[in-house]
């Protein structure tokens, strides 16, 4: 997944927090969310954390235990979930370590290959 897909993405679900919490409505003085747009936004929210940080992270965790009822409240805390990882892609902070060092490894290999290559050891 590429990094433009993934802001892309983030925006769209902010978004689609926006037009979830649009559909609020009252009963006997509670406010609720209809339940089709609830479910979307959840799903589609815990999909992306799922795929972007992993079920280990907290922004998934958090948003798997906190958005549970169909209310205002708990879309608003998704929402907060969805734009504190929305800071992390935009800042550029969504890396992981395994990947730091796989990329690191990958350019001493790099360096390793140009410099025999430029030594002359090379297959005949």
């Amino acid at each position: 997944m590429k990094l433009d897909a993934i802001k892309i993405r983030v925006d769209e679900l902010v978004i689609l927090a926006d037009s979830t919490l649009a559909t609020t409505y009252t009963s006997f003085d509670d406010k609720y969310i209809k339940s089709e747009a609830f479910s979307e936004f959840r799903s589609a929210s815990l999909s992306f954390l799922k795929s972007v940080f992993g079920t280990d992270h907290p922004f998934y965790t958090d948003f798997s235990k906190e958005v549970r009822d169909i209310s205002p409240y708990m879309v608003e805390k998704g929402k907060g979930i969805l734009k504190a990882a929305k800071q992390e892609i935009y800042g550029g902070w969504i890396f992981t370590v395994k990947a730091l060092v796989s990329a690191e490894i990958f350019s001493d290999f790099l360096e390793m290959a140009e410099y025999l290559l430029n030594e002359g050891y090379k297959d005949p």
